[in-house]
């Protein structure tokens, strides 16, 4: 379980940086839905890289309470962009991936001992 962790750990970077990149091909000028935009992919990446450094310091508790609630703030944002957007999904379906993503590595920090 621990290398299927680290895969979705890695996964939410890879998404992070993609989501980064994808602002440049969705936004042509600096607004500020551009921005928004480019902050959650940095989001990803740093619940990414929070899990990251859970995973590879199992044994440091602070990390796991940080990982727990980084998931969680992460989850409910997900859900909040899905009952908000929920309509236009189709168009944004990376917020159910992300979501899925990010409830999994939330039970992985939360049961993680």
């Amino acid at each position: 379980m621990k290398k299927f962790d680290l895969v979705l750990a890695w996964l939410l970077v890879a998404l992070g940086v993609l989501h980064c990149c994808a602002t440049f091909a969705f936004y042509k000028s600096l607004v500020l839905n551009a921005v928004w935009f480019f902050a959650a992919g940095i989001a990803f990446l740093a619940v990414g890289f929070c899990n990251i450094a859970r995973i590879r310091h199992s044994s440091d508790a602070l990390l796991r309470v940080l990982s727990v609630i980084a998931n969680a703030f992460s989850l409910l944002v997900c859900i909040a962009f899905i009952w908000i957007f929920g309509h236009a999904i189709a168009s944004a379906p990376q917020a159910i991936v992300v979501g899925l993503v990010v409830l999994l590595e939330l039970i992985f920090s939360a049961t993680a001992r």
